[in-house]
């Protein structure tokens, strides 16, 4: 299992596939790689969804409130298994529904209307590890109502199970990485064929 969630590889070509990701094998749900509200701010700033100064933010407001930062991460955590559902086909109505509920109620705490050239959202006062699940959540929204997800596929190794949005040019894409799991399968396959 990787030790340091700055390792743990982004395959999933889309913000909120990663975040599916972040257990080791997405089938079963077994090998948290998010165990700790310190954890999930870690990966956002990995995954690209927080920068550096709203990382130190982020963290700050975790030291400073963990009661709050505990809850916010029970709500992640709840929000990657809604988003697994749908993203693996065995989401119902009730997932995008709870996908959605999540998105509206950090933008309704968090976000405020500024007027430019049109309207921007922008995030009220200090980052916190809601503005994580914002990030995420907006991202999950977006490829939902998107045709990417009709390219969302679960990789065929034995012991994974991510998944990743095939934009490979056939669309014939079977493992989250050719380097590790697609290997493995060759290998696999090439032993078996000895053995015959």
């Amino acid at each position: 299992m990787v030790t340091a969630i700055e390792n743990l590889p982004l395959r999933g070509n889309d913000l909120a596939v990663d975040f599916a990701n972040t257990v080791a094998d997405v089938r079963t749900g077994r090998g948290e790689y998010l165990p700790t509200p310190h954890d999930l701010a870690r990966w956002g700033r990995h995954a690209g969804a927080l920068d550096a100064a709203e990382l130190r933010s982020v963290l700050a407001s975790i030291r400073s409130h963990p009661t709050v930062a505990m809850r916010v991460h029970r709500r992640a955590l709840a929000l990657r298994t809604n988003l697994t559902r749908i993203l693996t086909g065995r989401g119902q109505t009730v997932d995008v529904l709870a996908l959605d509920r999540e998105r509206l109620h950090t933008a309704e705490r968090h976000l405020l209307a500024a007027k430019g050239s049109g309207y921007t959202l922008a995030w009220k006062g200090a980052p916190s590890l809601e503005l994580v699940i914002a990030r995420v959540a907006e991202a999950a929204v977006a490829l939902v109502a998107s045709d990417r997800l009709a390219s969302v596929k679960q990789c065929d190794g034995q012991r994974c199970g991510w998944l990743f949005v095939d934009e490979s040019r056939t669309r014939a894409r079977r493992w989250c990485s050719m380097q590790d799991c697609g290997n493995r399968a060759k290998v696999r396959s090439f032993r078996q064929r000895q053995v015959s």
